[in-house]
């Protein structure tokens, strides 16, 4: 579920985010927010205190679009995310000149580093699944996996892959979210 910048800086945000998970009857672990690393990157304290309270709480916070703005590798440490998300256009250009294959794979680094999965956005074509997935990335997420959907088809295909079934895989996935790779 993607949050803004606005609704982090909200007060009691996260209580409120605690409050719909209740009568949801979803589990606080079974719940993946996505932030914008462009966001973070932001001067200010009341966000990065909402993800604390939100990871306190058991939510996994991924850290969306990584690669896509200025914000140092070593402010990653602070964050309590639990994955990233490569940006799109560092996918785009793939494949093609060394350094373009060289900041994916940074990418991979830092967060294995980490400890956080890591995931690449905007895969189109199959080169670039193949090369992605031999950088490391072991989920992808891209019109390659399917059309972008509406809320009723995403409804619709949610429930005819099975997403969301108790025992389903726990790896985050949907209609244009694929697993690459076997966890290494």
């Amino acid at each position: 579920v993607d949050v803004s910048l606005r609704q982090l800086e909200q007060p009691g945000f996260p209580r409120a985010v605690r409050q719909v998970l209740v009568p949801s009857r979803l589990d606080a672990d079974q719940l993946w927010l996505e932030v914008d690393e462009a966001d973070l990157a932001r001067p200010g304290t009341v966000a990065r205190l909402a993800l604390e309270e939100l990871a306190a709480l058991g939510i996994h916070l991924v850290l969306d679009h990584a690669g896509g703005s200025l914000f140092s590798p070593p402010g990653l440490t602070s964050l309590p995310v639990s994955a990233m998300k490569l940006d799109p256009s560092l996918t785009a250009p793939l494949p093609g000149a060394a350094k373009d294959e060289a900041l994916a794979s940074v990418l991979v680094t830092v967060a294995r580093a980490f400890g956080r999965a890591v995931s690449a956005q905007g895969i189109d074509r199959e080169d670039q699944r193949a090369i992605l997935e031999r950088l490391g990335f072991q989920v992808g997420q891209g019109r390659l996996f399917g059309p972008v959907l509406d809320a009723d088809g995403l409804i619709r295909r949610w429930t005819a892959d099975g997403c969301g079934e108790a025992g389903a895989d726990p790896v985050p996935t949907g209609p244009t979210t694929r697993v690459l790779a076997a966890p290494s």
